[in-house]
């Protein structure tokens, strides 16, 4: 799955383990180091298991925990977004995501 970062800030979280410790806390860092891999390994969100993957924000975009209410939030990075025949998000076709918002739950 192709993964991108809607600020720098949460690119930076992602990709600099010294960063995530000390913003997150050493599980919280080492379950998003993990979640990543798990994000790259899928082809498509549906594939995903670990995490507690759920929809949020009227199946708009999908949460996973990380670990002490820390989340992981992502959306749709396609041009135009795979739908079902009801206009919900076919999260089986999905397999570019943008990371959003890592942090304390209030999705």
């Amino acid at each position: 799955m192709e993964i991108a970062f809607a600020k720098r800030s949460i690119r930076q979280l992602c990709e600099n383990e010294r960063t995530a410790q000390r913003l997150l806390g050493k599980k919280a860092a080492e379950k998003l180091k993990a979640r990543l891999a798990d994000l790259s390994a899928a082809d498509y969100v549906k594939d995903l298991v670990v995490g507690r993957p759920r929809e949020a924000h009227g199946g708009r975009r999908i949460v996973i925990d990380l670990c002490d209410e820390i989340q992981l939030v992502f959306c749709v990075n396609h041009n135009v977004a795979p739908t079902m025949q009801n206009g919900a998000v076919d999260w089986s076709r999905v397999n570019r995501v943008k990371i959003e918002k890592i942090g304390r739950a209030r999705v």
